[in-house]
Formats: structure tokens, sequence, C-alpha cells
């Protein structure tokens, strides 16, 4: 049996929260999604597109931003690959 690479086999799941009882959904999202979640947190937090964002963060150019928008936008960045 082959082994299937750490980086296919990785699920994300995102969780909902709904109602006041705490009601919790979660799917799975694919890659076309996951990049539309973080295009819109960039957009939203930073006034970017989240393929900007995405370049200035890995290039380490996030003088001028918010800390705490980039860092929430960032922990999104695993979403879009």
């Amino acid at each position: 049996m082959g082994r299937v690479p750490l980086l296919m086999a990785h699920r994300v799941r995102i969780v909902v929260h709904m109602g006041e009882l705490g009601t919790v959904e979660s799917r799975a999202v694919n890659q076309a999604e996951g990049r539309e979640i973080l295009d819109r947190a960039a957009h939203r937090l930073l006034d970017m597109s989240g393929d900007d964002f995405t370049a200035r963060w890995n290039a380490g150019d996030i003088e001028g931003m918010d800390h705490t928008a980039a860092m929430k936008v960032a922990m999104l960045i695993p979403l879009a690959r």
C-alpha cells in the first residue's frame, strides 16, 4: 500500500457556532473555498486581496499592517494551499 503525502492527507474543517445552545456544524473546506475565505478576510481586515497578503506575508513585508489583523488573516493561509 502506498502512503498518502501529508499535504494531500491534510483535511481542513470549518466549525460554525449556531444558536444560543452552541449547536456546532463542521464540514471539509476545499482549496477553492479556502482561497475565497482568505480573500474575504484579507479584504475586510486589511483592504487587500488574499494573494497580495500571502505574497507580502511570505516576503516578511508586514510593515505598516495592523499586526492583529495580519495574524488573523495569516492563520487562514493554510486553507488556500
